[in-house]
């Protein structure tokens, strides 16, 4: 499992980023990912590219289906 310390704020492109690097790690296609969460294809594109990120809850299922852990830390 992987955790991911985020400086507080993240934005979209962090995310997005994230989440394509845990995807490569985990061999993970959008196809594959999309499947797994019962979401689109396109949705999944949609957060690669850092949009559509207002559904923090199924972002978060998306880093869980891939075996990471994220620990999001409190404003300093």
């Amino acid at each position: 499992m992987t955790l991911i310390p985020f400086d507080d704020p993240i934005t979209s492109r962090e995310i997005a980023q994230h989440l394509r690097r845990m995807m490569d790690r985990a061999g993970s296609s959008p196809e594959h990912l999309s499947a797994r969460l019962g979401v689109s294809r396109t949705t999944v594109d949609a957060w690669l590219y850092g949009r559509h990120l207002e559904k923090v809850a199924t972002i978060l299922g998306a880093f869980e289906a891939l075996g990471c852990t994220i620990k999001i830390l409190p404003p300093r």
